[in-house]
């Protein structure tokens, strides 16, 4: 007969039962080697009746097993549970199986809790640091989240954007395709690539596309080309900062050229020449005053670069064209060969330029979302396409909450603030609601309720059935879709990645 414990020992024991809060499951040893926790359990209580069959029928007990789960860190060290699971036979259905242990995850092998965790940290961490808080492969960190973001997949659904952004951001030397929101500053979409039948096919599977009133974008061809003819009721706009950029480009053009020319004449030029003539200081404005004495064809490059930023501060279009019409015939007079470039690229993009004066929307979002996306990317070495495509569209998708909206800069186009969805102010025609072939967005809560459902095993699919049938709304889950706040589930995270040396054990 193996020795009892002692009085204390019972004590240690009952409180690492508590410690570990897991249904039904009593420790009765443990061991702490290397920094990992080992613990022994067994079933608290006899299972009362057939889970296969589910009746009351008498069982017969045949033999048990030793099997491995892993748990969420206990004191910021990885816990590993060895449990004894008794074997039963039922009498009725003669159907053998374990005793159901109600906190586990025999796909995983691994506690409910401890999935979800791994699901939801796997959007926001990277699978290496995961695996090294949870004292698991990086392998099994990887299938957990490609596992959920499956799952994900099958019932996400965002609204189509009406002011859509569309650019390209290169990662591991290959060219993507970025696709956001800006009316509600979030991310659409990412396509693996930037061939045109790429776009084109996924443009027209778009649901209500006919919705979609403008698309930004910068001077790109291949883009224009695959929006014209997939979206012709949107009007294509040029992002204002590519059209600006321009003209700062053919001004640098001249300033490698003149400092060729006349070598320390000019200094700390670059900062100066990018810089509005309203935002200069006194001292860069004596430097631009000593330019004119100096180097005048810098000097008045800078001034038409000026009077070429002054054009698209204009409250219309036909305001912005009168003004563009007049420096072009000063640029004839002063520095024609300079701004060849630029005159040519506006004459071939002449309807989609103006349309920026008409309209506040910018693709400064879009370049944002490029800045997260290569950060993403650095992050998560060897990240497979969908991996990053999947953390970064729920992490910047519907689960973001909305930005404040900027407040215009005129009053005269359309505005942030004042466009619903009923009518707008600025002579635009009325905006026709969002399609409702598809399911609204989903609530903030919905991925966390999508977590808890996923370690439910052969529930979630039912699960995903309910949900394709019917439109949920904004309240809140269930009880059995409960789960941990940001702030409870988060702050676990970052806490136990701080590993101590000298963990104590409270009795």
């Amino acid at each position: 007969m193996p020795p009892q414990p002692s009085n204390a020992g019972v004590a240690v024991f009952q409180h690492f039962t508590a410690r570990l809060n897991l249904q039904n499951v009593q420790v009765i040893d443990y061991l702490n080697r290397g920094g990992r926790w080992l613990f022994d359990a067994v079933m608290g209580t006899l299972p009362q009746g057939c889970p296969r069959c589910g009746q009351e029928t008498p069982l017969h007990r045949y033999g048990s097993k030793k099997q491995y789960f892993d748990d969420r860190p206990l004191d910021g060290q990885p816990v590993r549970v060895r449990l004894l699971r008794r074997r039963y036979k039922c009498l009725g259905c003669r159907k053998p199986f374990y005793e159901p242990v109600p906190d586990l995850d025999d796909r995983w092998r691994a506690t409910r809790r401890l999935v979800r965790e791994i699901a939801l940290g796997s959007l926001r961490y990277p699978f290496t640091h995961l695996a090294s808080i949870y004292g698991l492969h990086e392998k099994t960190i990887r299938r957990i989240a490609h596992t959920f973001y499956k799952s994900l997949n099958a019932v996400g659904y965002f609204p189509t954007p009406r002011w859509m952004g569309i650019d390209d951001v290169y990662l591991k030397k290959l060219p993507r395709t970025v696709l956001t929101n800006l009316r509600d500053r979030k991310l659409y979409d990412m396509l693996p690539d930037t061939r045109p039948e790429t776009i084109r096919q996924f443009l027209e599977g778009m649901p209500g596309t006919e919705f979609i009133e403008i698309v930004c974008m910068d001077f790109s061809t291949l883009f224009r080309k695959q929006v014209r003819p997939c979206v012709p009721d949107a009007q294509i706009v040029v992002d204002k900062y590519h059209i600006i950029q321009r003209a700062i480009e053919a001004v640098d053009q001249i300033r490698r050229r003149v400092k060729k020319r006349k070598k320390g004449v000019i200094r700390d030029d670059t900062r100066i020449l990018r810089k509005r003539r309203v935002r200069l200081t006194s001292s860069e404005k004596a430097v631009i005053e000593r330019w004119a004495k100096d180097v005048p064809e810098l000097a008045t490059a800078y001034r038409l670069k000026e009077q070429f930023c002054d054009i698209w501060d204009a409250s219309d279009d036909a305001t912005a064209r009168a003004r563009y019409e007049h420096w072009k015939v000063q640029v004839a007079t002063d520095l024609p060969k300079a701004f060849r470039r630029l005159i040519n690229t506006i004459s071939k993009w002449d309807q989609e330029v103006f349309h920026c004066v008409n309209w506040t929307a910018t693709n400064g979002y879009t370049e944002r979302m490029n800045g997260i996306i290569k950060e993403y990317n650095r992050r998560g070495r060897r990240l497979a396409f969908h991996a990053l495509r999947a953390k970064l569209l729920y992490q910047y998708g519907f689960s973001q909450p909305a930005q404040k909206a900027r407040k215009p800069r005129w009053e005269d186009g359309p505005n942030y603030n004042d466009y619903d969805d009923t009518e707008s102010e600025c002579g635009s025609p009325p905006t026709a609601p969002r399609p409702t072939a598809k399911a609204l967005p989903y609530p903030k809560n919905t991925i966390k309720a999508l977590a808890a459902s996923y370690v439910m095993g052969h529930e979630f699919e039912g699960w995903l059935r309910d949900i394709q049938k019917h439109t949920l709304n904004t309240e809140e889950p269930g009880e059995e879709c409960e789960v941990q706040s940001d702030s409870e589930e988060y702050t676990r995270l970052s806490d136990v990645s701080a590993h101590s040396k000298h963990n104590t054990m409270s009795r």
